[in-house]
């Protein structure tokens, strides 16, 4: 155990253990992994391990001989109704494969990408499903019977986000509110809500009089457990491995600092899944851990609002880059904002949850402060001029930045501050393509929408818009073309003005969306065939 902690304590073990890794990684990702199932063949045998039910679209994953994930399209509120298939049953499914494909449009989501980092490498648009085999396994059972159990209540939305993690049952406007404040992090089970989870464990296991090594044992077992339980999200297996190291460092007293701590479980985690890296919950939860373990004593000080303000500050700025390079633009109101949201979640929101879920009288309370919640977010996203767009980032840019933050957090000096004024300043200012011209037509479904850049100035022709009339109410896809596609590719690139939209006819897949373009840009003119529109 003394030779142990030495080395533990040793600077270079760490960086060997990160020359190690990056070799690893690098050979791990090399590796051209593809599929094993032919494109001809058309049924799949496998443990249903994931669903999700959103309008007329199932969207379910499957384990077989390998993951896929499918597509089943219900014909009726009856086929909704009437569908049986849960966790861990085993399916036969019938219907085409499809090799996922890349993003039809620059700098936009991939979905290949993202479903390889999964480990998986076909989808299935899914023409029947049968099942063959009631589920065996304890722990689906476990996890079947609580979102029963909690798709009983009222607040059930808010049950499945804060109790399973499932996020994907929050209103798709409403969800969006919380992406522009920049407090959806609250929203995923992270080390806030795995702490607040773990002190009311061992509040209740010291009660009980267990010795505290004791209990430090049985709160991690509990976290895997319920790692599992919520889907192995990259955030709670951070928080509980790092938990479970923190417990192991207290039991056999190792005398570890929580910095090396979390290098450790920084790398076990990589050499568990090297894939785990590309996921931006991942990349999230240990940027802004590192930087507030890091400078844990400046924020130690003075009164818990300012330690808050600070935490949110400091939590803002290491954020920032990956904010960019994924989303394009910064609410720096954000850091007020979550003087609200932090205590209001931390203290109100998940306690009462984990108590509803146990006294199910309470539903209604729970749901009266969730409508709170999603008042106070709606509210503040009418706030727009603090949204403030830059474009995605450079790998160089990120380097320059956190070294400038580093060092400014570190030595207080104000030639870094400046330097790191310097750089945002560039950055907003700077647009590489604003010299250029350059012509882009936008993959937008049915319709046509093409941009036009030249002098700085933005010429957008039509819209894009998905025509669904023909579909019932309850089958109809609210979400919008121009916010999934033609917004981002446009904030992407720093766009902040359309200086001409041109409208070439009234049919709603080529001016359908025109709305949600003005909401979002500053449009200086707009050039409209004057014949019939729909």
């Amino acid at each position: 155990m003394k030779r142990l902690k030495i080395v533990l304590h040793s600077n270079y073990f760490y960086i060997v253990l990160f020359l190690i890794l990056i070799i690893y990684f690098l050979y791990y990702i090399s590796i051209d992994r593809k599929s094993n199932i032919s494109l001809s063949s058309n049924t799949f045998t496998g443990i249903v391990t994931g669903y999700k039910i959103d309008k007329n679209v199932l969207t379910i994953e499957v384990k077989g001989n390998e993951k896929i994930i499918g597509n089943y399209y219900f014909n009726s509120l009856d086929d909704i109704n009437n569908f049986n298939v849960r966790l861990g049953d085993t399916v036969l499914l019938n219907g085409t494969f499809k090799v996922p494909s890349n993003n039809t449009v620059p700098n936009l989501f991939n979905y290949k990408n993202y479903l390889m980092h999964k480990y998986i490498y076909m989808t299935m648009n899914i023409n029947t499903i049968k099942k063959i085999k009631e589920n065996t396994n304890f722990f689906y059972k476990i996890k079947n019977s609580i979102n029963n159990y909690i798709n009983n209540y009222k607040s059930r939305v808010y049950l499945n986000t804060f109790i399973l993690g499932n996020k994907s049952l929050i209103d798709e406007v409403t969800y969006s509110t919380y992406q522009s404040n920049g407090i959806s992090h609250l929203l995923a089970i992270s080390g806030m809500h795995i702490s607040i989870l773990s002190m009311f464990i061992l509040f209740i296991l010291d009660k009980l009089k267990l010795k505290r090594e004791l209990s430090l044992v049985l709160v991690s077992l509990f976290l895997i457990f319920y790692m599992f339980l919520t889907g192995l999200s990259a955030s709670v297996t951070r928080c509980t491995l790092f938990f479970i190291l923190l417990s192991l460092n207290k039991i056999f007293r190792l005398d570890l600092k929580n910095l090396k701590i979390l290098i450790l479980t920084f790398i076990i985690l990589i050499f568990l899944n090297p894939y785990i890296i590309y996921d931006i919950g991942f990349i999230y939860s240990f940027t802004i851990s590192f930087f507030l373990i890091l400078f844990q004593d400046k924020l130690n000080s003075g009164s818990y609002i300012k330690n808050l303000f600070l935490i949110s500050l400091l939590s803002f700025l290491a954020s920032l880059p990956i904010t960019l390079y994924n989303y394009y633009e910064i609410n720096f109101l954000s850091i007020v904002f979550n003087l609200f949201f932090v205590p209001f979640v931390s203290f109100i929101i998940f306690p009462l949850g984990l108590i509803t879920f146990f006294i199910p009288f309470l539903d209604d309370v729970f749901l009266f402060f969730t409508n709170i919640l999603e008042w106070a977010s709606i509210l503040c996203s009418y706030i727009s001029f603090s949204k403030i767009i830059f474009g995605k980032v450079g790998i160089i840019f990120i380097i320059v930045y956190y070294l400038a933050l580093l060092l400014f957090i570190k030595t207080s000096s104000k030639k870094y501050l400046l330097l790191f004024i310097m750089l945002l300043v560039f950055k907003y200012n700077f647009n590489f393509i604003s010299s250029g011209v350059f012509f882009t037509y936008l993959e937008v479904g049915q319709g046509d929408s093409a941009l036009i850049h030249f002098n700085n100035k933005n010429i957008l022709i039509d819209t894009g818009g998905k025509v669904e009339y023909k579909k019932e109410a309850w089958m109809k896809n609210n979400k919008l073309i121009t916010s999934s596609k033609t917004i981002p590719f446009m904030k992407s690139y720093g766009i902040r003005k359309i200086d001409y939209l041109v409208l070439t006819h009234g049919d709603y897949d080529h001016m359908g969306e025109a709305i949600n373009l003005v909401n979002n840009f500053k449009v200086e003119k707009v050039i409209f065939n004057c014949g019939e529109y729909n």
